[in-house]
Order: C-alpha cells, then sequence, then structure tokens
C-alpha cells in the first residue's frame, strides 16, 4: 500500500427507478468480509464509517488505496446481505503518483541481492555482482559507479540470458513483471559498444553477435550485409573508413555461396570494393607466418593464379615481376620474359621424350626439324638454347635453320657438317637434341 490514496466517486445509485439518496457502502479487503478503509483526505489521516453512507444524490465520494469488495445497498438496509444494489470485488484503486516518486533515490550499494526503491532511478554503487533485484515501482533507471555482472536468472531476465557484464557510468533499463521477476529492457553503454558474454562452453565459438537484414522482395544473387565503420578525417565528420559484407552470389535453395567483401576509401574517393575473400570449397585456407619482422607483401597487377608449393622456400632474391623487363634489369629480379616458356628433348626421328608447351616434331629429313610450339610467343623474337647429345668427332653443329627464320609458333632447326654444311642426323650410342625458348607470349 502506498502513503496516498485515490479520490473516488460512485454513484448516483437507482432500485426500481428509485434514486437511492443515503445509500450504503461496505468496504472490505478483496474477496473477504474484513474491514479495510477508506477516508476523507488524500493522505489517509481520517477513516469513514463503516458503512459509508452516500449524500441525497445518492453519490458516494471517498479516498482509497489498494484491492477491495464494496458493497452497495439500499438506505434502510440493515446489514451487507441485505437489500443489495452492486457487488464490486477485486476493485483497485491506486494513486497514479503513489508509488512512484520523479526523482533521484539514494545510492545503493552493489550486492547479491539489492531493493530498489519508489524513486525512478538510482546509482549502484561498487563492484559486487548481482543475482537478484526486487522493485515495487513498474520500471526503475540504475547507473552504475562501478565494473559488475548481472547473473542470469529466472528472477533476473537479461538480454539472451547472459550473466550481463556492465561498467563504471552504463545506464539499464529495468521492467518489473511481477511475482518478484525483472527484466533488463534496455543498456547504454557509457564508453561504446561492448558485447559480454558467458556460459560454460569450452572448446566452441559462441555467436554473441547476430547481425541480420532480410527482404520482403524475392532474394537475388548480390544480396548480402554489411557493417559500415565510420570516423573523422580532414574534411568529414563522420567519415566512411572501412565497410565489410557479406554477399551471396548464389541464393538457390541448397546452393548457396556467399564471399566476405572489404570496401575502403582509396584517394579521398568513395568506398569501394578491394578485397573479395570466395571459397570454391569447404576446406580451410589458413594463413600462418613466422617473420621475424614486419613485411610487405605486394599483389601483381595482373589477373593470375598464385602457385605455392608442399615445401618451404625462401623468397630471397625470387621477385617475379611481370610485363617487359627494362633496358637495364634490376640485379636479383626475375622478369616474365626471362622465364622458360618452352623445351623440348626429342629423338632424330621426331620422337619426343619430355617437353613443355611442345605440340610436335616434324621430321623434314637428315638433320632438320622443326619444333611446333603448343602455345605461341607473342612474335618470332623470342630466346633460343639448342644443344644435342652425340659423338663428338662428327665435327658437325646445331644451329637455327637460316632461310627459315623462326615463326611465333615454330622453330626450324639443323644438324650439319661443318665443312660442307651438309644435313645429317647425329650418331651416336645416345643421340637427343635439346631445344628451350624464353620470351613473352
Amino acid at each position: 500500500m502506498s502513503t496516498v490514496a485515490q479520490r473516488v466517486q460512485l454513484g448516483p445509485f437507482f432500485s426500481g427507478g428509485t434514486l437511492q439518496g443515503a445509500a450504503k457502502l461496505y468496504h472490505y479487503a478483496a474477496g473477504t468480509s474484513t474491514l479495510k478503509n477508506i477516508w476523507s483526505d488524500r493522505t489517509e489521516i481520517t477513516t469513514l464509517a463503516q458503512p459509508f453512507v452516500a449524500d441525497a444524490n445518492g453519490i458516494f465520494d471517498f479516498f482509497a488505496d489498494g484491492l477491495y469488495k464494496l458493497i452497495v445497498v439500499g438506505p434502510n438496509s440493515s446489514g451487507p446481505a441485505v437489500d443489495v444494489l452492486y457487488t464490486l470485488d477485486n476493485w483497485q484503486f491506486l494513486d497514479p503518483q503513489a508509488d512512484i516518486l520523479w526523482d533521484e533515490g539514494g545510492a545503493i550499494a552493489s550486492a547479491s541481492s539489492i531493493a530498489l526503491g519508489s524513486e525512478v532511478w538510482n546509482h549502484i554503487s561498487g563492484s559486487t555482482d548481482i543475482d537478484t533485484i526486487t522493485m515495487t515501482t513498474p520500471f526503475a533507471w540504475l547507473v552504475f559507479d562501478g565494473n559488475l555482472t548481472l547473473n542470469y536468472s529466472a528472477n533476473l531476465l537479461t538480454p539472451a540470458a547472459i550473466n550481463l557484464a556492465v561498467r563504471a557510468n552504463d545506464v539499464l533499463f529495468l521492467l518489473n513483471e511481477g511475482s518478484g521477476i525483472v527484466r533488463v529492457a534496455g543498456h547504454t553503454q557509457y564508453d561504446g559498444l561492448l558485447i559480454a558474454t558467458q556460459d560454460s562452453r569450452t572448446n566452441t565459438v559462441d555467436v554473441a553477435l547476430t547481425v541480420r537484414s532480410t527482404t520482403s522482395g524475392t532474394p537475388a544473387a548480390g544480396i548480402g550485409t554489411g557493417i559500415l565503420l565510420q570516423a573523422e578525417s580532414g574534411d568529414e565528420a563522420p567519415s566512411d573508413a572501412a565497410q565489410i559484407e557479406v554477399v551471396y552470389s548464389d541464393v538457390g535453395a541448397g546452393t548457396e555461396d556467399s564471399y566476405l567483401q572489404i570496401l575502403l576509401r582509396v584517394a579521398g574517393a568513395a568506398l569501394t570494393a578491394c578485397y573479395r575473400f570466395v571459397a570454391t570449397g569447404a576446406f580451410k585456407a589458413i594463413f600462418t607466418h613466422a617473420n621475424s619482422a614486419d613485411r610487405t607483401y605486394t599483389l601483381p597487377n595482373e589477373t593470375t593464379t598464385l602457385v605455392g608449393t608442399d615445401a618451404t622456400q625462401a623468397l630471397t632474391n625470387k621477385t617475379i615481376t611481370p610485363g617487359a623487363a627494362p633496358a637495364t634489369p634490376t640485379a636479383n629480379v626475375v622478369y616474365i620474359e626471362s622465364l622458360v616458356k618452352g623445351y623440348v628433348v626429342f629423338q632424330v626421328d621426331g620422337t619426343i621424350d619430355t617437353d613443355l608447351n611442345v605440340s610436335s616434331i616434324t621430321d623434314h629429313g637428315a638433320g632438320d626439324w622443326t619444333v611446333n610450339w603448343a602455345t605461341a610467343f607473342s612474335s618470332a623474337n623470342y630466346g633460343i638454347n639448342l644443344a644435342v647429345q652425340a659423338i663428338a668427332t662428327d665435327a658437325c653443329v646445331l644451329t637455327v635453320n637460316h632461310t627459315a627464320n623462326p615463326t611465333a609458333s615454330a622453330l626450324r632447326i639443323n644438324y650439319a657438317t661443318v665443312a660442307a654444311a651438309t644435313g645429317t642426323d647425329p650418331t651416336g650410342t645416345r643421340v637427343r637434341i635439346y631445344a628451350s625458348a624464353f620470351g613473352a607470349q
């Protein structure tokens, strides 16, 4: 019960069309025949009689506080069961300002169990964790002066049923659900967002935050959800600094594919997609390093596939630079043109033992062959290495054909005697011709 009462007017009352002036009102505790007082004043000083008599117009004018059973009887009734006009049970009368003081209450020391007063807000001092909160008002705000945890229970309901960490200057909004149950309905964090959860897991991941954005339309490839990160720049406040997106490239039922994308600012321009991570297999790609200092890894300005090895390799002096090599190449830099683009080892009849980028060998006759490249060079200007495995006393030489110049797709070579320049096949126990080429494709 509060310390102030609510003013009530009941009536006028009639019986058979006749005004019941001086009707009588019996007032009891709800559901009982036990007297429950009513008063002539809001401060509950002067009690009224049992029964209380209406005025000549059949109107009862009084103050009440709490739950009542009211019985209205005629003016000539001799008791609450005689000439009953109305019985009103479980009627509640509350002054709208009686149970709430719209002001700050005194500071409450944190403890396992705390009780709130009739004020709408209080400071909570100390750092002892709280298990139970009792309150009489329908709602209240709490301002915390220290760091502590509100432990979830059936009587202290926290968001997502977590043990809720609060920090100094955080504000909580509480709702009184009755029957000793208090719900944390709002949490304003003073120094930024903190999501703090606790459970009993030991080796699994807890999803402490879910960011969701759905559509009222039909989803299609390209639909996604993002988080925008803002700061302040020299001319923008706030300034979009980055954006993280997850996007579906396939929204089909049972075939969904998604990718992670990072947008950044570059040279003052608006946010633009700079990195995208896509997987075509459901396995982990684990990135690790054992650097002894900060390193920078620069990707080539090319659409390409990065090729790795199954063993650890040192990166010292192994830079591969795309594009044309300069007139004076940089030391210890491997340029695209300097990589072997094709090689072959073949027998005198054109049979290939091994090769790279060779589609076939054409045998034109004694000491005369054409190497046909599977993927052509960009021009006929590329480097060539030739060698032959044969008897050293042949007095012959292996050369590029002097009349048929190399083409982007083929290289004609000859083996001939030194004296007469007559084509001949090399001889020996094991005879092989070796050719390789370097250049742009």
